[in-house]
């Protein structure tokens, strides 16, 4: 078989969508090395390559370098040039597929992450919504099967889409393996001295963003006067000003904020953490928490939504907007050893369900 992917995201995203792609995409070659799989990319000279080169994976992208061209190309191009690489199955794997899929004579697949412009769409100015809707939209339509990666996701889109049940099937993510492999203390203590952490601290993971909603960790913290420090991982947004406004408005002294984390290095502040905290409002999984399942480190997380189905028994859950419930819940996680060794333990064992040869197989099955 030959599988072609949308790789838009695996070669140009760090998180999120990016960490998606690149985890599939691999799961696939390591676990399916007979099959071959197309990368078709607007831009193929990333950090990212190199991750994704083996020799049943090839890149495509598109002749002319411009750089409005290379959006062009993905959305009304792409659909035209598919069938000359042999491709049998179509996988767009961030919740879109281009506007002339049709003209290919493919299977298409389209993983569908979440529609929060749709469940929150105060968030997203206008144009942002409507774009979004408009591509997941045709996506979903055009499809001859959808991918959603939770079952809260599927059930967003049979709400907002009106999609029936039988054309969704819902596949996980796959954790990238580093997390699961052992760390020394020496590579802990370096971790440690380069960031100058604290020796207890809690960490969050995640695009500073709104929707993350990390502002509620912060207020719990300085509004019950907890001073365990709190480390926050994640791409700079506009959000981050008001974030770190209020921390220089209340002198906090307890708060880190850290950008471009390398992925090695962000493994040992999970296990250096005596907690993640993953407060966000909504998602359509929250691969944070899985990562931090895997090092055995347990997950303070939303009560509501996909947040139960990621984080299983190792999660402790709590209403996110709730700061007193926030303040409660950090308390007692840092402060009870036993709880979190009960936790670490029944995620450790959950999540097997995320196993990239798992993940692989059922990718595979709807490929068909």
């Amino acid at each position: 078989m030959i599988v072609g992917f949308d790789a838009k995201r695996a070669f140009c995203n760090n998180s999120g969508l990016g960490v998606y792609s690149r985890n599939i995409i691999n799961a696939l070659s390591d676990f399916f090395p007979i099959d071959r799989y197309v990368l078709f990319t607007p831009q193929k000279k990333t950090k990212y390559a190199e991750v994704l080169m083996k020799p049943n994976i090839s890149f495509v992208a598109p002749k002319y370098k411009g750089s409005l061209y290379k959006p062009l190309w993905r959305s009304f191009v792409l659909g035209n040039v598919i069938d000359k690489f042999n491709v049998d199955v179509f996988h767009g794997l961030s919740s879109e597929l281009p506007f002339t899929i049709n003209s290919a004579n493919v299977k298409k697949i389209v993983t569908v992450h979440d529609v929060v412009f749709m469940r929150h769409p105060e968030l997203y100015s206008l144009l942002d919504r409507e774009m979004y809707r408009a591509k997941t939209d045709f996506a979903i339509y055009h499809s001859d099967r959808i991918i959603a990666v939770s079952e809260q996701t599927k059930r967003d889109i049979m709400e907002f889409f009106k999609v029936p049940d039988g054309k969704i099937s819902v596949v996980y993510q796959p954790c990238n393996p580093i997390y699961s492999t052992p760390v020394k203390k020496e590579q802990l203590d370096e971790v440690k001295i380069k960031y100058g952490l604290a020796d207890d601290f809690i960490l969050s993971v995640g695009n500073i963003e709104e929707r993350k909603n990390v502002f509620s960790v912060i207020r719990a913290l300085c509004l019950h006067n907890l001073d365990i420090p709190f480390v926050i991982v994640g791409k700079k947004t506009d959000y981050l000003n008001l974030l770190v406004q209020y921390v220089k408005t209340h002198k906090m002294s307890n708060v880190m904020f850290l950008h471009n984390v390398p992925t090695c290095d962000l493994k040992m502040m999970y296990h250096l953490a005596v907690a993640s905290v993953y407060p966000s409002m909504y998602e359509g999984f929250g691969i944070p928490i899985i990562e931090s399942l895997s090092c055995g480190t347990p997950v303070i997380t939303n009560k509501e939504g996909c947040f139960t189905e990621a984080a299983g028994p190792g999660g402790y859950y709590v209403d996110v907007n709730d700061i007193d419930a926030v303040a409660d819940a950090i308390v007692t996680i840092t402060s009870d050893s036993s709880l979190r060794a009960s936790l670490s333990a029944e995620g450790k064992k959950y999540i097997d369900r995320f196993d990239r040869k798992v993940i692989a197989d059922a990718l595979m099955a709807v490929y068909g």
